[in-house]
């Protein structure tokens, strides 16, 4: 059976850039070292001097008409000169939805490939929903952080699953950080492992743990207000992985 689009039901898949065609397009060419983990949980690791990895995860109708228009007018204006310089700036509403929209996007391309195309941790009608509104689904949390770039631009997309059963009844959890830049970016949603249990109680509520306060500043779910970044203190760009590995210490384990 061919593959559908991660947001619709067509089969005419074509490539997406994981890392956004214009951040490639603004950022100066370095070396970036990538990796990617097969369904066998080896890594594969390769260079190149631009951020062009791709996805055949969406499909043509989707990529070049809400997907585009996404990127263009929404994340680019709001995202680029904080990616590029880091100054102070007060986020309003508006683009805190536009940021937000693009770091639910970017969560769901990654979980599109590798070892979770073919069980995405979001269900199709949470997908679809959101192709027609743009509205993220209950369940996802989403964190603003700035990253020290002392050697120049450096980028990160890494994302997980793992099961927590410090609770009644074990639920799930997928964190999917994004850095590029200055700019960082780290989504973290939930649901109960049970299906049933989906349909009765609550979504389990995410929190970061108060010291963490200075580091990541939550965006999603919002309060309606502005946002100030960068935080008061950074995340320094050699213990990136690290921070994206903060909620591992939760799990029972990771999927």
């Amino acid at each position: 059976m061919p593959r559908k689009c991660a947001f619709c039901h067509a089969t005419n898949l074509t490539n997406e850039h994981i890392w956004s065609d214009w951040i490639n397009k603004a950022l100066p060419p370095t070396v970036y070292t990538y990796r990617r983990k097969n369904k066998q949980g080896q890594y594969h690791y390769w260079k190149n001097p631009w951020l062009n990895a791709t996805a055949k995860a969406v499909c043509e109708k989707c990529n070049s008409g809400w997907m585009s228009h996404l990127e263009q007018f929404e994340a680019k204006p709001s995202m680029l000169d904080m990616i590029r310089y880091g100054g102070l700036v007060s986020l309003l509403p508006r683009a805190i939805a536009s940021i937000t929209a693009f770091t639910f996007k970017t969560a769901v391309i990654s979980n599109s490939t590798g070892v979770f195309a073919n069980d995405p941790f979001f269900s199709f009608e949470q997908r679809a929903h959101f192709r027609q509104t743009l509205e993220v689904p209950a369940g996802v949390h989403i964190w603003i952080f700035s990253v020290n770039t002392p050697t120049g631009i450096s980028g990160k997309l890494n994302s997980y699953i793992g099961n927590i059963t410090d609770v009644e009844y074990r639920f799930k959890i997928y964190v999917c950080t994004f850095s590029i830049g200055f700019l960082g970016l780290q989504l973290v949603a939930s649901k109960w492992a049970n299906p049933r249990r989906r349909q009765l109680v609550p979504i389990p509520s995410i929190r970061q743990a108060d010291e963490e306060n200075d580091v990541a500043i939550p965006i999603w779910p919002s309060d309606g207000l502005p946002v100030r970044w960068p935080p008061r203190n950074h995340v320094r760009s050699d213990s990136i992985d690290e921070f994206c590995n903060r909620w591992k210490r939760y799990f029972l384990e990771t999927v």
